[in-house]
């Protein structure tokens, strides 16, 4: 019985953190979100940090310190790991950074709780592409 209680409540935490979004365009990786910013970066960033809600709450708690330390917040709330990778390219290998920080697990295994493997997977191929670019 225990262990059907904290599997109904993992299940409603994961439902709660994957519900979906209102997404306009069917922007399913919602490129549009960081379209413009991405558009107005000028100087080649130290450290890119991509990920889900926790990423995405750091740049909007302290926007200044992302500006004054050169580096870009790419955090999107509800995002796993494929959705990411998806948009990977625009959002960090074309600034070139010199670092990239991926923090991508609440929601990935929220997607598939038995298992960290969507999430080692997803970042796999990121890192590769990242590898590929560099001069």
């Amino acid at each position: 019985m225990k262990k059907i209680i904290i599997a109904a409540i993992a299940a409603l935490f994961c439902a709660a953190t994957l519900s979906a979004q209102d997404l306009p365009d069917n922007d399913w990786a919602q490129f549009k979100r960081y379209s413009k910013a991405n558009s107005e970066v000028t100087a080649k960033p130290l450290a890119v940090l991509m990920g889900d809600s926790i990423t995405d709450g750091w740049y909007s708690n302290d926007p200044d310190f992302f500006k004054a330390n050169n580096l870009l917040g790419r955090g999107i709330s509800g995002q796993v790991t494929s959705h990411m990778l998806t948009r990977f390219r625009r959002d960090v290998v074309d600034h070139h950074p010199k670092y990239v920080v991926i923090l991508a697990t609440r929601s990935s295994r929220c997607s598939a709780p038995s298992s960290l493997l969507p999430t080692s997977a997803g970042v796999r191929p990121s890192r590769t592409q990242r590898s590929r670019s560099l001069p």
